[in-house]
């Protein structure tokens, strides 16, 4: 009988320590996640100032003329070619 009570008090100190460890990882994890998490944050803002310089560089260099602002919508590009072949068709420039 004496030893099976120390085989059970044996078991149940090797599940506690178990869990004990398992407990202890699991806040490393954390603890790294989070870190990882701040880390990414940087980064994204750094490349996002990044960018933003790179652009505003870019808007320099072309006398601020955005990309955006030279190109056309689909319908606005119909429509600017309609007028285009208009004029041709009628002699007017």
């Amino acid at each position: 009988m004496f030893v099976q009570i120390e085989v059970y008090h044996h078991d149940f100190n090797a599940e506690r320590e178990a869990r004990e460890k398992q407990h202890n990882e699991i806040l490393t994890l954390r603890r790294e996640v989070a870190q990882l998490y701040t880390e990414n944050r940087r980064l994204q803002d750094e490349l996002d100032t990044f960018n933003n310089s790179q652009m505003a560089e870019m808007q320099r260099r072309h006398g601020n003329q955005g990309f955006l602002n030279n190109t056309l919508s689909p319908t606005s590009a119909a429509a600017q070619g309609g007028e285009l072949d208009n004029h041709a068709a009628t002699g007017n420039k």
